[in-house]
């Protein structure tokens, strides 16, 4: 699993940037225990227009913004094959919903086929 984390806005300690464990992906756990103090947190900045790609099972979390002024960013969750959404939005899409998306929005959620058409995470089970 890969995930990317697009700057819509510079990115410092100061408005909260992302902030990672390196080598936490290796432990196996989702958080780390309760009774351990991590020492080693990175804190990658950039300016806007700049991505992070990490592996999706680092520990990984925003950062206080002690700053005045928000801090935005576009996420991307990739797993198997690299085109996979992360969580398929065909899972639970309410049905009455389909109808009001547009063409654009049917192809960008992979919906062109409609609800009950093979979609991405119907691949896991070829």
């Amino acid at each position: 699993m890969m995930n990317t984390i697009w700057m819509l806005d510079d990115f410092s300690p100061v408005n909260g940037g992302t902030r990672v464990v390196p080598g936490s992906h290796k432990s196996g756990l989702a958080i780390p225990p309760e009774d351990v103090s991590v020492k080693h947190i990175a804190q990658p900045e950039g300016s806007a227009g700049s991505v992070i790609v990490i592996n999706g099972q680092i520990w990984h979390a925003g950062g206080a913004n002690t700053g005045t002024t928000n801090r935005h960013a576009l996420f991307g969750h990739y797993r198997k094959r690299m085109c996979m959404f992360q969580v398929d939005p065909h899972d639970g899409f309410p049905l009455e919903w389909f109808d009001g998306l547009t063409d654009r929005q049917k192809q960008l959620m992979r919906m062109t086929k409609g609800l009950k058409s093979a979609h991405a995470a119907d691949a896991h089970f070829r």
